[in-house]
């Protein structure tokens, strides 16, 4: 299996002549079996738009990190979840899948899927248009609907992009050129429901997604965003950057380990009480995670044995707004979402 890090090493010695050529279908590798890496950091400066420009990531610290295989839906048994992807990718051997559906004309996201969790767009989430050339632009509306461990909620929204840059990107592990930079303006909003009370969230981000030949995904996206909850009185910022690069792979087994897991109150603002069964012998870890993939606060360890258990937590100290509380062992992980008030 190659890597795709290893897929514009060429590149490099081709020159420094700023020729516009546009990227199509075909300068995307979608190599079946390829590997690549993705790491989330703290945002970045997305620098200047425009032609010849420089733009350089090559001293970010990853808060967390992702082994991804480009397969087909029918290799991850997710063809009926997805029944319009040609492509997926395999996140951790496995652990979840992505649905995608790529031609000559656009690349466009059907969601997520993973024991606990489930991202379904009914009308797709377009991330480019073909082909990609200097001030191209479109308009896409999504619409999707997600269940996260019983936590239901439907998203619709709106991207505005244009291309705006041509250039050089430098990453740690290289320089690559013939890079086109794509601004997007996202517009979306979010109903969901916890313990049976309903809330309505906003989400407004401009992002900046740099695509370079010989790679299935823009190398970097800069993204600088904000969530408003007005009920709960919330609003949180939004920044990070996803990019690709190297490290060695650990994987997650999906596994049943916890059952009956339930938060409560939930929203919270201080004290919150958690309940689950334990299903192994393992001893339980409990953290919080921002939407970065951060671990914010750990609650602690337990060698809880099995059967029911309970806990509580303090979060009085932590920003209002979206988290995941994860419970996890040397058998698998759980997930669910955790919303913070003031």
């Amino acid at each position: 299996m190659k890597k795709c890090y290893f897929f514009c090493l060429a590149m490099g010695l081709l020159g420094t002549v700023q020729a516009q050529t546009p990227l199509t279908l075909a300068d995307m590798d979608f190599t079946l079996g390829s590997q690549f890496e993705l790491a989330v950091s703290e945002g970045e400066d997305p620098g200047m738009g425009g032609i010849g420009q420089t733009w350089t990531f090559a001293e970010m610290t990853p808060q967390n990190v992702m082994n991804v295989e480009i397969a087909t839906p029918e290799a991850l048994d997710v063809e009926e979840i997805f029944p319009l992807a040609n492509y997926s990718f395999s996140i951790n051997d496995a652990v979840a899948a992505e649905g995608y559906f790529v031609d000559e004309n656009s690349y466009q996201y059907y969601g997520q899927y993973e024991p606990g969790f489930e991202l379904i767009y009914e009308d797709p989430n377009t991330f480019v248009e073909f082909p990609i050339e200097m001030e191209a632009s479109f308009v896409d509306t999504y619409a999707s609907n997600y269940d996260l461990n019983g936590t239901v909620g439907s998203i619709t929204g709106t991207t505005t992009a244009v291309v705006d840059g041509y250039g050089t990107l430098v990453m740690s592990w290289g320089t690559l050129e013939g890079v086109y930079r794509m601004q997007s303006v996202i517009d979306q909003e979010e109903y969901f429901s916890i313990e049976g009370e309903a809330y309505e969230a906003t989400y407004t981000a401009t992002s900046y997604s740099y695509y370079a030949p010989g790679f299935p995904i823009p190398v970097v996206v800069v993204t600088d965003g904000l969530i408003e909850i007005p009920a709960l009185n919330v609003s949180q910022n939004q920044n990070f950057t996803r990019y690709i690069r190297e490290y060695e792979l650990v994987g997650t087994q999906d596994l049943d380990v916890f059952a009956d897991v339930r938060i409560y109150p939930n929203p919270a603002n201080d004290i919150v009480q958690l309940s689950f069964t334990n299903l192994t012998q393992n001893e339980a870890e409990v953290r919080v995670l921002n939407t970065a993939g951060k671990v914010v606060k750990a609650i602690g360890q337990f060698n809880v044995g099995v059967g029911p258990q309970t806990t509580q937590f303090d979060i009085s100290d932590l920003p209002a707004g979206y988290y995941l509380l994860e419970l996890r062992n040397e058998a698998g992980v759980y997930g669910t979402k955790l919303v913070k008030t003031k």
